[in-house]
Protein backbone atom coordinates (compact mmCIF):
# COMPACT_ATOMS: atom_id res chain seq x y z
CA UNK A 1 0.00 0.00 0.00
CA UNK A 2 2.79 2.41 0.91
CA UNK A 3 4.52 1.75 -2.39
CA UNK A 4 1.49 3.05 -4.29
CA UNK A 5 0.78 5.90 -1.83
CA UNK A 6 -2.52 4.29 -0.81
CA UNK A 7 -1.73 3.94 2.85
CA UNK A 8 -4.20 5.24 5.42
CA UNK A 9 -3.18 8.46 7.13
CA UNK A 10 -4.16 8.04 10.77
CA UNK A 11 -4.01 11.80 11.29
CA UNK A 12 -6.81 12.25 8.78
CA UNK A 13 -9.05 9.41 9.99
CA UNK A 14 -11.29 9.50 13.02
CA UNK A 15 -14.27 7.44 14.18
CA UNK A 16 -17.18 9.23 15.82
CA UNK A 17 -20.33 7.86 17.40
CA UNK A 18 -23.66 8.91 15.88
CA UNK A 19 -25.24 11.46 16.10
CA UNK A 20 -22.63 13.99 15.08
CA UNK A 21 -22.22 16.94 12.77
CA UNK A 22 -21.21 15.50 9.41
CA UNK A 23 -19.93 18.80 8.00
CA UNK A 24 -16.75 20.34 9.33
CA UNK A 25 -17.10 23.73 10.97
CA UNK A 26 -14.59 25.22 8.53
CA UNK A 27 -16.72 24.13 5.57
CA UNK A 28 -19.67 26.02 6.97
CA UNK A 29 -17.46 29.01 7.70
CA UNK A 30 -16.14 29.14 4.13
CA UNK A 31 -19.61 28.69 2.64
CA UNK A 32 -20.86 31.66 4.63
CA UNK A 33 -18.14 33.98 3.36
CA UNK A 34 -19.30 36.76 1.05
CA UNK A 35 -17.27 38.82 -1.39
CA UNK A 36 -18.11 42.52 -1.39
CA UNK A 37 -18.67 43.92 -4.84
CA UNK A 38 -17.55 47.36 -3.76
CA UNK A 39 -14.13 46.24 -2.53
CA UNK A 40 -12.96 42.94 -3.96
CA UNK A 41 -9.37 43.41 -2.80
CA UNK A 42 -10.38 43.65 0.85
CA UNK A 43 -12.59 40.61 0.43
CA UNK A 44 -9.67 38.66 -1.03
CA UNK A 45 -7.47 39.63 1.91
CA UNK A 46 -10.13 38.54 4.39
CA UNK A 47 -10.80 35.29 2.53
CA UNK A 48 -7.18 34.19 2.37
CA UNK A 49 -6.65 35.25 5.97
CA UNK A 50 -9.60 33.04 6.83
CA UNK A 51 -8.33 29.97 4.99
CA UNK A 52 -4.80 30.41 6.35
CA UNK A 53 -6.27 30.64 9.85
CA UNK A 54 -8.31 27.48 9.29
CA UNK A 55 -5.20 25.79 7.92
CA UNK A 56 -3.25 26.74 11.04
CA UNK A 57 -6.03 25.26 13.19
CA UNK A 58 -6.29 22.03 11.17
CA UNK A 59 -2.63 21.53 10.27
CA UNK A 60 -3.05 17.92 9.19
CA UNK A 61 -5.81 18.92 6.75
CA UNK A 62 -4.46 22.04 5.11
CA UNK A 63 -4.62 20.30 1.72
CA UNK A 64 -8.34 19.66 2.15
CA UNK A 65 -9.02 23.18 3.39
CA UNK A 66 -7.04 24.98 0.69
CA UNK A 67 -8.35 22.83 -2.16
CA UNK A 68 -11.92 23.36 -1.03
CA UNK A 69 -11.45 27.09 -0.55
CA UNK A 70 -9.83 27.70 -3.94
CA UNK A 71 -12.47 25.89 -5.99
CA UNK A 72 -14.46 29.12 -6.14
CA UNK A 73 -11.62 30.70 -8.15
CA UNK A 74 -10.89 27.58 -10.20
CA UNK A 75 -14.51 27.40 -11.35
CA UNK A 76 -14.54 31.21 -11.79
CA UNK A 77 -17.55 31.50 -9.55
CA UNK A 78 -15.86 34.61 -8.24
CA UNK A 79 -14.19 36.42 -11.13
CA UNK A 80 -10.90 38.18 -10.42
CA UNK A 81 -10.66 41.60 -12.04
CA UNK A 82 -7.44 42.80 -13.59
CA UNK A 83 -7.19 45.51 -10.95
CA UNK A 84 -7.28 42.88 -8.20
CA UNK A 85 -5.05 40.36 -9.92
CA UNK A 86 -1.69 41.39 -8.45
CA UNK A 87 -2.96 41.00 -4.89
CA UNK A 88 -4.67 37.73 -5.71
CA UNK A 89 -1.56 36.43 -7.46
CA UNK A 90 0.62 37.10 -4.41
CA UNK A 91 -1.84 35.42 -2.08
CA UNK A 92 -2.20 32.42 -4.41
CA UNK A 93 1.57 31.94 -4.74
CA UNK A 94 2.07 32.12 -0.98
CA UNK A 95 -0.72 29.64 -0.41
CA UNK A 96 0.82 27.28 -2.97
CA UNK A 97 4.16 27.44 -1.21
CA UNK A 98 2.50 26.72 2.14
CA UNK A 99 0.64 23.72 0.71
CA UNK A 100 1.84 22.53 -2.72
CA UNK A 101 -0.93 19.93 -2.75
CA UNK A 102 -3.02 22.66 -4.42
CA UNK A 103 -0.65 23.06 -7.38
CA UNK A 104 -3.10 21.41 -9.76
CA UNK A 105 -5.71 24.02 -8.86
CA UNK A 106 -3.10 26.79 -8.95
CA UNK A 107 -2.15 25.72 -12.46
CA UNK A 108 -5.76 25.82 -13.67
CA UNK A 109 -6.31 29.26 -12.16
CA UNK A 110 -3.15 30.66 -13.73
CA UNK A 111 -4.03 29.18 -17.11
CA UNK A 112 -7.48 30.75 -16.86
CA UNK A 113 -5.98 34.17 -16.21
CA UNK A 114 -2.77 33.85 -18.22
CA UNK A 115 -3.49 37.15 -19.98
CA UNK A 116 -3.07 38.86 -16.61
CA UNK A 117 0.44 37.49 -16.05
CA UNK A 118 3.33 39.84 -16.82
CA UNK A 119 7.10 39.56 -16.53
CA UNK A 120 7.02 40.15 -12.79
CA UNK A 121 4.42 37.39 -12.42
CA UNK A 122 6.62 34.93 -14.30
CA UNK A 123 9.63 35.85 -12.18
CA UNK A 124 7.69 35.10 -9.00
CA UNK A 125 6.35 31.91 -10.51
CA UNK A 126 9.91 30.86 -11.38
CA UNK A 127 10.96 31.27 -7.74
CA UNK A 128 7.91 29.32 -6.56
CA UNK A 129 8.66 26.42 -8.92
CA UNK A 130 12.33 26.35 -7.94
CA UNK A 131 11.58 26.38 -4.22
CA UNK A 132 8.92 23.67 -4.41
CA UNK A 133 11.20 21.32 -6.34
CA UNK A 134 14.10 22.10 -4.00
CA UNK A 135 11.99 21.22 -0.96
CA UNK A 136 10.06 18.22 -2.28
CA UNK A 137 12.38 16.44 -4.73
CA UNK A 138 14.77 15.17 -1.99
CA UNK A 139 11.86 13.49 -0.20
CA UNK A 140 10.35 12.05 -3.40
CA UNK A 141 7.07 13.95 -3.28
CA UNK A 142 5.96 13.02 -6.79
CA UNK A 143 2.77 15.09 -6.90
CA UNK A 144 4.43 18.35 -5.86
CA UNK A 145 7.45 17.92 -8.14
CA UNK A 146 5.40 16.83 -11.16
CA UNK A 147 2.97 19.72 -10.88
CA UNK A 148 5.78 22.22 -10.34
CA UNK A 149 7.35 20.97 -13.59
CA UNK A 150 4.01 21.13 -15.39
CA UNK A 151 3.65 24.72 -14.25
CA UNK A 152 7.07 25.51 -15.66
CA UNK A 153 6.21 23.77 -18.93
CA UNK A 154 2.85 25.55 -19.17
CA UNK A 155 4.39 29.01 -18.91
CA UNK A 156 7.68 28.32 -20.73
CA UNK A 157 9.77 28.78 -17.60
CA UNK A 158 13.25 27.28 -17.81
CA UNK A 159 14.83 25.39 -14.93
CA UNK A 160 18.48 24.98 -14.02
CA UNK A 161 20.63 21.91 -14.55
CA UNK A 162 20.86 21.50 -10.77
CA UNK A 163 17.08 21.50 -10.44
CA UNK A 164 16.76 19.02 -13.31
CA UNK A 165 19.25 16.64 -11.70
CA UNK A 166 17.34 16.76 -8.43
CA UNK A 167 14.26 15.65 -10.38
CA UNK A 168 16.23 12.78 -11.94
CA UNK A 169 17.27 11.67 -8.47
CA UNK A 170 13.62 11.10 -7.55
CA UNK A 171 13.42 8.28 -10.14
CA UNK A 172 9.76 9.20 -10.57
CA UNK A 173 8.39 8.30 -13.99
CA UNK A 174 5.90 11.14 -14.29
CA UNK A 175 8.25 13.88 -13.16
CA UNK A 176 11.07 12.66 -15.39
CA UNK A 177 8.80 12.37 -18.43
CA UNK A 178 7.73 15.99 -17.98
CA UNK A 179 11.38 16.93 -17.56
CA UNK A 180 12.27 15.10 -20.77
CA UNK A 181 9.46 16.89 -22.58
CA UNK A 182 10.81 20.23 -21.36
CA UNK A 183 14.34 19.26 -22.38
CA UNK A 184 13.90 17.52 -25.73
CA UNK A 185 10.81 19.28 -27.10
CA UNK A 186 10.81 22.75 -25.54
CA UNK A 187 14.45 23.54 -24.71
CA UNK A 188 13.46 24.72 -21.24
CA UNK A 189 16.23 23.00 -19.27
CA UNK A 190 19.58 24.69 -18.89
CA UNK A 191 22.92 22.88 -19.08
CA UNK A 192 23.22 19.11 -19.54
CA UNK A 193 21.23 17.10 -16.99
CA UNK A 194 22.59 13.66 -16.25
CA UNK A 195 20.15 11.58 -18.28
CA UNK A 196 22.87 8.94 -18.65
CA UNK A 197 21.97 7.59 -15.21
CA UNK A 198 18.52 6.78 -16.59
CA UNK A 199 19.77 5.40 -19.89
CA UNK A 200 22.13 2.91 -18.23
CA UNK A 201 19.10 1.26 -16.59
CA UNK A 202 17.14 0.93 -19.83
CA UNK A 203 17.89 -2.76 -20.30
CA UNK A 204 16.85 -6.30 -19.47
CA UNK A 205 13.56 -6.46 -17.53
CA UNK A 206 12.94 -2.76 -16.94
CA UNK A 207 9.81 -2.92 -19.11
CA UNK A 208 8.36 -5.31 -16.52
CA UNK A 209 9.34 -3.12 -13.59
CA UNK A 210 7.57 -0.19 -11.93
CA UNK A 211 9.51 2.10 -14.29
CA UNK A 212 8.04 0.61 -17.47
CA UNK A 213 6.22 3.82 -18.35
CA UNK A 214 9.38 5.93 -18.34
CA UNK A 215 11.29 3.27 -20.26
CA UNK A 216 8.64 2.78 -22.94
CA UNK A 217 7.74 6.43 -23.50
CA UNK A 218 11.29 7.81 -23.42
CA UNK A 219 12.51 5.24 -25.95
CA UNK A 220 9.44 5.40 -28.20
CA UNK A 221 9.66 9.19 -28.42
CA UNK A 222 13.43 9.11 -29.01
CA UNK A 223 14.18 11.09 -25.86
CA UNK A 224 16.62 8.54 -24.42
CA UNK A 225 18.99 5.94 -25.85
CA UNK A 226 18.61 2.59 -24.08
CA UNK A 227 21.67 0.70 -22.91
CA UNK A 228 20.16 -2.39 -24.54
CA UNK A 229 19.67 -1.94 -28.25
CA UNK A 230 16.17 -2.68 -29.61
CA UNK A 231 14.82 -2.96 -26.06
CA UNK A 232 11.20 -2.44 -27.10
CA UNK A 233 11.44 -4.46 -30.31
CA UNK A 234 12.79 -7.44 -28.33
CA UNK A 235 9.78 -7.40 -26.03
CA UNK A 236 6.74 -9.05 -27.60
CA UNK A 237 4.19 -7.11 -25.58
CA UNK A 238 5.63 -3.63 -25.84
CA UNK A 239 6.60 -4.11 -29.47
CA UNK A 240 2.89 -4.56 -30.24
CA UNK A 241 2.12 -1.30 -28.43
CA UNK A 242 4.80 0.49 -30.40
CA UNK A 243 3.61 -0.93 -33.74
CA UNK A 244 0.10 0.31 -32.94
CA UNK A 245 1.56 3.71 -32.01
CA UNK A 246 0.04 3.53 -28.54
CA UNK A 247 1.29 6.16 -26.12
CA UNK A 248 0.45 6.98 -22.52
CA UNK A 249 2.03 10.41 -22.26
CA UNK A 250 1.27 13.38 -24.51
CA UNK A 251 3.60 16.32 -24.06
CA UNK A 252 1.26 18.64 -25.97
CA UNK A 253 -1.88 18.17 -23.88
CA UNK A 254 -2.98 20.86 -21.45
CA UNK A 255 -5.49 21.17 -18.65
CA UNK A 256 -9.02 22.17 -19.52
CA UNK A 257 -9.98 25.44 -17.87
CA UNK A 258 -13.32 27.15 -17.43
CA UNK A 259 -13.61 30.20 -19.69
CA UNK A 260 -14.99 33.49 -18.54
CA UNK A 261 -18.74 33.21 -18.89
CA UNK A 262 -21.11 35.81 -20.18
CA UNK A 263 -22.21 37.78 -17.17
CA UNK A 264 -19.10 36.90 -15.16
CA UNK A 265 -18.54 40.64 -14.80
CA UNK A 266 -21.19 40.39 -12.09
CA UNK A 267 -18.44 40.95 -9.54
CA UNK A 268 -18.59 44.54 -10.78
CA UNK A 269 -21.98 44.93 -12.46
CA UNK A 270 -24.11 42.87 -10.13
CA UNK A 271 -25.61 40.67 -12.87
CA UNK A 272 -26.77 37.15 -12.07
CA UNK A 273 -25.24 34.17 -13.81
CA UNK A 274 -25.20 30.40 -13.50
CA UNK A 275 -22.13 28.35 -12.60
CA UNK A 276 -21.42 24.67 -13.29
CA UNK A 277 -22.72 23.91 -9.85
CA UNK A 278 -25.37 26.34 -8.68
CA UNK A 279 -26.24 29.96 -9.21
CA UNK A 280 -24.50 32.49 -7.02
CA UNK A 281 -26.68 33.85 -4.30
CA UNK A 282 -26.88 37.61 -4.02
CA UNK A 283 -27.68 39.63 -0.97
CA UNK A 284 -28.11 43.30 -0.25
CA UNK A 285 -27.27 44.54 3.21
CA UNK A 286 -27.64 48.24 3.98
CA UNK A 287 -27.41 49.01 0.28
CA UNK A 288 -24.12 47.05 -0.19
CA UNK A 289 -24.24 44.12 -2.59
CA UNK A 290 -22.46 40.88 -1.83
CA UNK A 291 -21.60 37.66 -3.56
CA UNK A 292 -21.81 34.53 -1.45
CA UNK A 293 -19.73 31.43 -2.09
CA UNK A 294 -22.30 29.36 -0.25
CA UNK A 295 -23.53 26.32 -2.14
CA UNK A 296 -21.07 26.47 -5.03
CA UNK A 297 -18.33 24.09 -3.88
Amino acid sequence: MNEYQLEINDKKVEISEYPFSFENDWVTELNQFVFKRTNLQNSLKHYFSLIWGIGAKYKSRTDWVFKYALRTFEFRTVEISRNSWKLFENLLFKTSLIQPAILDITTKILLSYRDYLNEESLQKLTVLIRDIIKIHAPVNHSFEVSWALWLAKSFNISISEETANSVLDTKDDFAILILLCMTREMNLVQGSPNFEKIETNLKEDILFSSNWLLAYESIKKGWLNPAEENLIENNGFFNILKDLDISFFNCELQLTTIPKREGAEQIVTGQNYETNAESISQETVDGTEFISVSGIL
